[in-house]
């Protein structure tokens, strides 16, 4: 088990390096990084054969990156975010939230670990502007991957091309889920020391930017 920092953390040291997509890539590996809004955190180790369950422990952070015969933790606390759940988390991806009708919403704002809070906050702030917004945890692109196409089409819709995805990491691998006409943010460079707000801030994984991005699309 060792630490997956992020930026949010603040330092050099914590800086946005996808550690988890290292690892990802190999046969054999599954990586995970699911938000918690109870408290708890899933403590299972997965094994090769094996998909979840992941079951709940207690403890003060929330978010875990699980790799099969691996567990990987987060060290940032997490505010209470509704909608998240660890059934879907045993299936990569799930909507949180979604104000739309008929699988049709207007954007889709995809995110995994503590930047879903923020992909949260930015769409309440555009259904406020009257879009529908459809917001995805997609925690696991390899658990995802082995859904069945009805439940993949069901939580992102190929006819739903306005999407954008958020994470404190490099943004190698998210076009598969945005597409072309959608909008990546995230961070493909090291160094930076600062409080965790200023350096997101800096980085623009902030709601401000989440919602240019979607009246850009």
């Amino acid at each position: 088990m060792g630490p997956l920092s992020s930026s949010e953390l603040g330092g050099s040291e914590h800086s946005c390096v996808r550690r988890v997509l290292m690892g990802g890539p190999h046969l054999s590996v599954i990586a995970l990084s699911p938000f918690f809004h109870n408290g708890t955190n899933p403590s299972s180790v997965l094994e090769p054969e094996l998909l979840p369950p992941i079951r709940p422990s207690r403890g003060a952070e929330a978010q875990f990156v699980h790799i099969r015969g691996t567990s990987v933790s987060e060290r940032q606390k997490l505010p209470q975010l509704p909608g998240t759940s660890i059934e879907g988390v045993e299936k990569g991806g799930y909507i949180i939230s979604d104000d739309s009708t008929g699988n049709k919403p207007d954007l889709i704002v995809l995110s995994t670990g503590s930047e879903l809070q923020i992909a949260a906050r930015a769409a309440d702030e555009l259904r406020k502007e009257g879009k529908t917004v459809r917001v995805v945890s997609l925690v696991s692109w390899e658990l995802f991957e082995e859904q069945s196409d009805k439940y993949k089409e069901s939580v992102l819709p190929v006819a739903v091309t306005a999407r954008i995805s958020i994470e404190a990491g490099c943004t190698l691998g998210w076009q598969k889920y945005v597409g072309a006409k959608g909008k990546i943010i995230g961070v493909d460079k090291f160094g930076a020391s600062a409080p965790g707000e200023k350096i997101f801030k800096e980085y623009g994984i902030t709601v401000e930017s989440v919602i240019l991005a979607a009246k850009s699309l």
